[in-house]
């Protein structure tokens, strides 16, 4: 599995999408498609960054930062910095 599907596998689920949507104020509906939108956006800038060494240390400075459970996305994205 790669890391797309683990993000999707974990994120476009209803709970997840109730709980964002709780969080943002805004329709679950809202959510999944911001969401669908945004994630290969975001995972085009990760590779994008990590494509030279001070993108690649400055992203693992920052994974180093969030070390907590990985399966444990929808925590993760609430407690998004």
């Amino acid at each position: 599995m790669d890391l797309f599907d683990l993000i999707q596998s974990q994120l476009f689920n209803q709970n997840t999408m109730e709980e964002l949507a709780v969080d943002t104020k805004a329709e679950p509906k809202q959510v999944e498609q911001l969401t669908k939108l945004a994630i290969p956006t975001m995972l085009e800038a990760l590779r994008k960054n990590a494509s030279d060494e001070e993108g690649k240390q400055s992203l693992d400075r920052a994974l180093d930062d969030h070390q907590e459970d990985p399966s444990d996305l929808l925590g993760f994205l609430k407690g998004a910095d």
